[in-house]
This record gives C-alpha cells, sequence and structure tokens, in this order.
C-alpha cells in the first residue's frame, strides 16, 4: 500500500511541479538563475520543475556558486544543464565543461544553451569516469580559475581518486 500511495504521490506532485512551469511560461522567476530559460523538454527531475521556476532548486548549491563565482564551472552529472547553463546565463561562469552520460541529458543541455544564447560558453561531453576525466579537459585548464560541480547519484565518493584530488589541490 506504502509504495502505490508513494507512486501516486510521486506522479500528482510531477504533474503539479509542471502546471507551475507552465504558467511561468518555463522561465526562473527569482533568485541566482532568474530570467533563465529551462528547456520544456525535461530529462531529469519531472517533479523539481517547479521549484527551479521559482528559483528555490537546491538553494544552497546556488549560494555558494554565487560566492565562489569563478569563470570555469565544470559541471559533472549536469542532467538539464540547469546549473551548467544557469551559472553561464547569470555570469557566475564565462565557460562551461558539461558531463552528462544520458542522451537525452546532452539534447537538453544543447537545447537549453542555444535557448539562452550560451551555446559558444558550454561545452558538452558525454560520461565521464574517475580513468577519463581530466584527458577530457584541455591540457592547460586552470583549475584554480574553476569550481566543481558533482552530482552522480552517490558515485561521488569513488569518482574522486587521489590522483583527481591532487591535480585539483595542486591548482591552488
Amino acid at each position: 500500500m506504502k509504495k502505490i500511495l508513494y507512486k501516486l504521490t510521486k506522479k500528482y506532485w510531477s504533474i503539479l511541479s509542471l502546471e507551475h512551469a507552465k504558467k511561468n511560461k518555463f522561465i526562473v522567476q527569482n533568485g541566482l538563475f532568474k530570467n533563465l530559460k529551462i528547456n520544456k523538454e525535461i530529462s531529469w527531475g519531472k517533479a523539481d520543475i517547479a521549484s527551479k521556476v521559482y528559483g528555490l532548486y537546491e538553494n544552497k548549491v546556488q549560494k555558494i556558486l554565487a560566492q565562489i563565482k569563478k569563470p570555469i564551472l565544470i559541471d559533472i552529472g549536469a542532467a538539464d544543464g540547469f546549473f551548467a547553463i544557469g551559472s553561464l546565463h547569470s555570469k557566475i561562469s564565462k565557460h562551461c565543461y558539461a558531463f552528462e552520460q544520458s542522451n537525452l541529458g546532452r539534447s537538453a543541455l544543447s537545447k537549453t544553451a542555444e535557448l539562452n544564447k550560451v551555446s559558444e560558453n558550454i561545452t558538452i561531453k558525454g560520461g565521464v569516469n574517475s580513468q577519463n576525466f581530466l584527458s577530457l579537459l584541455p591540457q592547460d585548464i586552470d583549475f584554480s580559475k574553476a569550481i566543481v560541480l558533482c552530482d552522480i547519484e552517490g558515485e561521488e565518493y569513488s569518482f574522486f581518486t587521489d590522483n583527481i584530488l591532487k591535480k585539483l589541490e595542486k591548482s591552488h
């Protein structure tokens, strides 16, 4: 019975969230990413769309990004690009390297970048792991000018190897 109620609640929440997004024309109304246009073809987190539109989605992450404000954002697990495109749109970052393993997610990222006229400021890559991460970035990247945002559903703990952490640490 609990599973059925959970599924019904989740479905209702997604429908309600989508209605709020439609009401606001898929445009962020408040906060750090105000006026960011959100792609209507959501590939990840449909129930979260209302909190994005109202500028409340992962508010602590938004505040940290605003405080740190570095010219390069490396977004591992970029999904639909809320943070990747949002950081470019709000001029917190000048360039973003966005890693997203899903074809649908990469397509959504690209479309969201086009909607917000930041396509030339984003490099979209596919899946990444601890073995290929550093090789997928420019050889001359200055990590002291970058912030790394990583949300890969619990795999963060195995992603950041000693080698990656040392490379990131040396640049500060």
